[in-house]
């Protein structure tokens, strides 16, 4: 894929377009897989009538395939006349999915009166028409465009919840629903908003998943779950649904979904204020989260959440001392040592209590013996008040590297503790006296026991949410430790609790 590193656009992108994916005509065809139930829907939304289920809903933008640099573009295009004439008189605004090298893309779409395109590629603006970069989190640090679409994004599931058209459980049988855990296997894009917001500070991201159409029993809830995974991290899931729910809808049907994911829409819409806070973490993982460091960073970033651990994310371009402000534990990723200010303030975090954990290839941070040695993975070499903890081999399993940081960082130190919600990520963000949990469930569905959370803060009030029938009750809180708990009655795939002092 193109770098976009030099691409500019016009910073009057819309911030108010809530968009909704809509798949239709002859490119989406070609590109589908060969599914009886996709094809039907991709024609059913390629009549104009199909827009009227979004009347009156928080969707104000449909997302359509533009072009993918195929002889198939010019008939898309075609195709789509009627869609978008209709859109306008909806004040609906259009917007057009370009991948490929299609270099006339967006010359054909400033002329059929689309308002943006979304591209990885690079593709100037013409005629006023904006554009919308498609970028992996590492690129949006060198893109000056206000909004942003994640490519690298994925479907928030339980892998063996799911039933295949085929009729086999998981991805189509071939998926783990277990990890090392002994917990459910997630997957999520949680960690992928917090990683392009470290990028690329005060920038707005959308998330591009889509649910896979070769598995079936998508529920409402299902995609309460999808918006949750992006807005719990500051992020915009462009909705998309599956296709015998889009078929459905087409024909005016599956009502309790498209309210579901309204009400989700608006849930958060009502909450920006709460979703933009920092995250309230002992564990710092530093690296630049590229290269040769890019896979053990992003794996840490995608597993320690399954150990309930906050982290808050630095990114080594952007390192300042003060980053390390509250911290307990540092993960140094990069196989390159340290050097410059961030050696200078590691060592002097390390040296007033802090515990760094640095890969093999770091060894020349320290010198003479280590003090100990730890599950003959770390040799341990005590610094100041601190402990510098270096690698004896490389990095091979991000797994096992998240449980030996969880211990190294000590359970006293640890912020969230979940109890019989083993299927749950949780987000624990504040500001000083305020803090947010955000809890969410991928099992989608009602837990049936209660849930219980712990945090390592003094608050005295608590009060919950959910996307269903909860909203801002006040919920008992109980003083544990140096934290307090809270004990939830059942809810869905998301509950939001606010601490207050």
């Amino acid at each position: 894929m193109p770098v976009l590193l030099a691409v500019r656009v016009e910073v009057s992108l819309s911030s108010d377009w809530t968009p909704l994916r809509w798949p239709c005509g002859p490119l989406d065809l070609e590109q589908s897989k060969d599914i009886q139930a996709v094809k039907e829907a991709l024609t059913a939304w390629l009549d104009p009538k199909a827009l009227s289920f979004l009347e009156g809903g928080p969707v104000n933008a449909i997302l359509v395939s533009w072009a993918g640099g195929t002889a198939t573009d010019a008939k898309q295009q075609a195709a789509l006349q009627p869609v978008i004439a209709e859109a306008k008189k909806r004040n609906i605004a259009v917007l057009g999915r370009v991948t490929g090298e299609a270099p006339n893309a967006a010359k054909a779409a400033a002329a059929a009166g689309l308002s943006a395109i979304v591209t990885d590629t690079v593709v100037p603006s013409v005629g006023g028409l904006k554009v919308i970069p498609a970028v992996t989190p590492q690129q949006a640090a060198g893109i000056g465009s206000p909004l942003m679409a994640l490519t690298k994004s994925t479907w928030p599931r339980i892998p063996t919840q799911w039933r295949a058209r085929d009729g086999k459980r998981g991805d189509s049988g071939g998926a783990t629903g277990g990890g090392p855990t002994g917990a459910p296997w997630v997957e999520s894009s949680g960690w992928i908003c917090s990683l392009a917001t470290a990028k690329a500070p005060g920038k707005k991201f959308w998330l591009l998943s889509e649910p896979p159409e070769d598995v079936i029993g998508y529920r409402p809830a299902t995609y309460q779950l999808a918006v949750a995974d992006a807005a719990a991290y500051g992020a915009h899931w462009v909705v998309a649904f599956d296709a015998d729910t889009r078929k459905a809808l087409a024909s005016g049907g599956a009502k309790d979904t498209w309210k579901a994911v309204a009400d989700a829409k608006q849930f958060f819409a009502a909450r920006k204020a709460c979703l933009q806070r920092p995250e309230i973490a002992r564990l710092g993982i530093l690296s630049d989260f590229d290269g040769p460091n890019e896979f053990i960073a992003e794996e840490m970033l995608n597993l320690t959440p399954r150990r309930a651990v906050p982290y808050r994310i630095m990114d080594l371009p952007k390192f300042k001392p003060t980053s390390l402000s509250g911290l307990k534990a540092v993960v140094w990723i990069d196989e390159k040592e340290p050097s410059g200010s961030a050696r200078s303030a590691l060592t002097a975090f390390v040296a007033d209590g802090g515990v760094l954990i640095a890969p093999a290839s770091s060894a020349g941070l320290v010198s003479g013996k280590p003090a100990s040695n730890f599950e003959g993975r770390f040799n341990v070499y005590n610094l100041g008040k601190g402990k510098v903890a270096i690698a004896s081999e490389p990095w091979s399993d991000p797994w096992v590297l998240c449980a030996d940081t969880h211990l190294l960082l000590s359970r006293k130190h640890d912020m969230v503790r979940t109890f019989n919600a083993g299927s749950c990520n949780v987000r624990f963000t504040g500001t000083p006296g305020k803090g947010y949990l955000h809890v969410l469930s991928f099992t989608a569905r009602t837990f049936g026991y209660p849930a219980s959370f712990y945090v390592a803060q003094p608050y005295k009030t608590a009060r919950w949410s959910t996307l269903d029938s909860v909203q801002d009750q006040p919920i008992e809180i109980k003083p544990k430790g140096p934290g307090v708990e809270v004990h939830l009655p059942d809810f869905g795939p998301y509950a939001l609790v606010e601490f207050g002092a």
